[in-house]
């Protein structure tokens, strides 16, 4: 994959983990928090159509928001600002993928989260959105005694924060 020059081992990984969870058999539908120009979120809308599940991405679609930009991340400069919903759409396709556009969590507030979740993929490389996307899935996973098989993200330089 050439559209943002995406790690091919971390692509791969994340597509047979998460074809094994849907052979397994494993309830729910796919969502995917962090999207930038759509790289994983091709695969997992592909592996969602295989298997008839929704995929629900969500993202500002626009780059890092400057309220992230705090704390731990004070010093990162703003990024993924060459992106957009548009482009996401035309490499990702829209048969069976839902869209939901803006800052996370308040995105999420008024939109249900699907009953069951088989496959989480969060990948927003700042810490706030990331703790956000953390609370706000798991607390969905839990109370609803979801499946959750396989949680992948990236926290770039947390360790060294303590966080």
């Amino acid at each position: 994959m050439t559209n943002n020059c995406a790690d091919l081992t971390r692509c791969y990984t994340l597509y047979l983990n998460a074809a094994q969870i849907l052979r397994d058999g494993v309830a729910g539908a796919i969502v995917g928090l962090g999207v930038y120009k759509g790289n994983s979120a091709v695969l997992l809308a592909k592996l969602g159509r295989q298997h008839e599940r929704q995929v629900y991405l969500f993202d500002t679609f626009s780059g890092f928001d400057e309220c992230d930009l705090r704390g731990v991340d004070s010093g990162t400069r703003m990024n993924f600002l060459d992106t957009s919903i548009s482009t996401v759409q035309g490499l990702v396709g829209t048969d069976g993928v839902t869209y939901v556009a803006g800052f996370f969590p308040e995105s999420i507030s008024g939109f249900n989260l699907p009953e069951r979740i088989a496959i989480a993929h969060i990948d927003c490389d700042l810490y706030e959105p990331m703790k956000a996307g953390l609370e706000c899935l798991s607390e969905a996973l839990c109370r609803r005694r979801s499946s959750i098989a396989r949680l992948l993200f990236r926290l770039f330089g947390r360790a060294r924060h303590g966080q």
